[in-house]
């Protein structure tokens, strides 16, 4: 079974295809296909991920047979891919479709977790209590004051519990 996903990173299109035990980068603008053999590993990276190849001569066929067992080391293509694209993501790539034997792309809608929600919705009602301070001239803190009379008074209005 082939199954390939496409990923962006930076504006970058690049398609991981997995055939069997082999796993194919092709990078779309450029129309190059390589094996990981063919690739341009970072040694920082590499050093990252496996600390115990800082240092040694032999580091980047060190990673890439690491790579080939533990690809080897799933039962199907599925389980394989499923491993690349958290791997890549966490590297920076934005998994965007995912195709199975030819048949058509299917976008892939993946799970954000709790803490990347909360960080999100964090981030944005901060920056709402900011822009409201800036509008209102006023601190922070007198927003933060402010909104949270304003939701005491909806609390005490309409009987919520705590």
């Amino acid at each position: 079974m082939t199954i390939q996903t496409h990923f962006d990173i930076g504006g970058q299109r690049i398609i991981v295809r997995v055939i069997g035990n082999s796993v194919l980068f092709i990078d779309l603008q450029n129309n190059i296909m390589s094996p990981i053999e063919g690739l341009n590993l970072n040694k920082q990276g590499v050093e990252k991920e496996f600390p115990d190849l800082k240092g040694d001569e032999e580091w980047k066929q060190k990673a890439i047979q690491r790579f080939v067992d533990k690809v080897k080391s799933f039962q199907t293509e599925k389980e394989k891919m499923d491993w690349i694209i958290e791997e890549l993501k966490e590297m920076g790539y934005t998994p965007l479709f995912i195709q199975r034997e030819g048949f058509r792309p299917q976008k892939i809608r993946w799970k954000m977790e709790f803490m990347e929600i909360f960080v999100q919705l964090a981030v944005i009602v901060g920056f709402g209590i900011w822009a409201y301070s800036k509008v209102k001239r006023q601190t922070i803190k007198d927003t933060i004051d402010e909104i949270k009379d304003l939701f005491m008074g909806v609390k005490e209005k309409y009987g919520w519990r705590n």
